[in-house]
């Protein structure tokens, strides 16, 4: 990871993953249409969305890491695991706030907080777009902007 931190991936893997745990308590407690919101099948897609996205999201990250760890030059790996890893959580986030409805907003549920930090991680290291370039560069050996 040139000049790069993994911090900032494993970082949204953890916002994602608490978005996860916040959601899953909620539509367990929260009752609509006399039923528990866990028990509507659109509900369940949307946790199995976020779960995907968490576990997608940790082992691209790890598969980075470990690509770090046998020496592999690792550039466009890292570039694509932060891109994704952000991306999903922040995509994460979104749905987790949607299933919660006009709670998802409120301080006390701490959503909006999550949202905050993980759209400011796509700004360290290079924005998504930059991100997607150094990771073309790797795959096709040329600078797209030279």
């Amino acid at each position: 990871m040139e000049r790069q931190s993994p911090i900032t991936r494993m970082m949204a893997v953890g916002i994602a993953q608490r978005a996860l745990d916040i959601t899953r308590e909620y539509v367990g407690v929260r009752q609509q249409f006399g039923k528990h919101l866990r028990n509507h099948q659109l509900v369940q897609q949307d946790l199995a969305d976020i779960e995907t996205a968490v576990i997608s999201s940790r082992l691209m990250c790890l598969f980075a890491l470990g690509c770090l760890d046998q020496g592999v030059r690792a550039n466009g790996t890292s570039a694509m695991a932060k891109r994704f890893a952000t991306t999903n959580a922040l995509g994460a986030v979104d749905l987790a706030m949607q299933l919660h409805g006009a709670m998802g907003i409120a301080e006390e549920v701490g959503l909006d907080q999550l949202w905050r930090d993980v759209r400011v991680l796509q700004v360290p290291d290079g924005t998504v777009g930059i991100l997607a370039l150094i990771q073309g560069r790797e795959l096709t050996g040329a600078a797209a902007f030279r």
